[in-house]
């Protein structure tokens, strides 16, 4: 799949706002952007959208950056399946009933059962209040633990320690062994 272009960008994520019934001040407070420059990026496509806050919005909004970016189309029953996986195994790893999870966060056992069946994904608020029950990051709920994800994680954490300088070199390096095009 090809990069989105600026407009469709700004289109999946005003869509997944509405959606997950997020509002920008929800995404203010999740992401730390002003409701204003929130605005300013979704609205008036001539302003720059930096990478880094494009990750931030991804994360808020419970999507992947590789979708928001149009590297991967949304599957939602992989996304049900992955949650489904995440929570199962925070259960089990802390053993901590379905039921007694369900009454923690005052949810019913039918929505706590019909997550770990892949049937529903939680919304916005709820997502939130596992992550915050198991202390963990939402995106940790959302993503598939596989090695390939490990290893794009070492790659971030690694990127996140270097200048912006390095990082510049570093991608003319790329290019260069990698004969990638812009």
């Amino acid at each position: 799949m090809m990069n989105l272009e600026r407009e469709d960008i700004s289109k999946i994520i005003l869509s997944t706002m509405e959606d997950k019934k997020i509002s920008y001040r929800d995404l203010e407070k999740q992401t730390g952007i002003s409701r204003s420059t929130i605005q300013r990026y979704l609205n008036n496509l001539d302003s720059k959208f930096p990478f880094d806050n494009l990750k931030k919005i991804a994360e808020a909004l419970n999507i992947s950056l590789a979708y928001l970016m149009g590297w991967q189309q949304l599957d939602k029953n992989l996304m049900n399946q992955t949650f489904a996986n995440n929570l199962m195994e925070l259960l089990v790893k802390r053993d901590v009933p379905q039921a007694k999870l369900a009454k923690d966060l005052n949810l019913s056992e039918i929505t706590v059962s019909n997550w770990l069946n892949a049937k529903a994904y939680p919304e916005f608020d709820e997502m939130q209040m596992i992550a915050d029950y198991f202390n963990v990051s939402k995106s940790y709920l959302q993503e598939d633990h596989n090695e390939m994800d490990l290893e794009l994680s070492e790659i971030e954490r690694l990127l996140n320690k270097m200048s912006k300088e390095e990082k510049k070199r570093l991608i003319k390096i790329m290019k260069a062994t990698f004969d990638l095009e812009d």
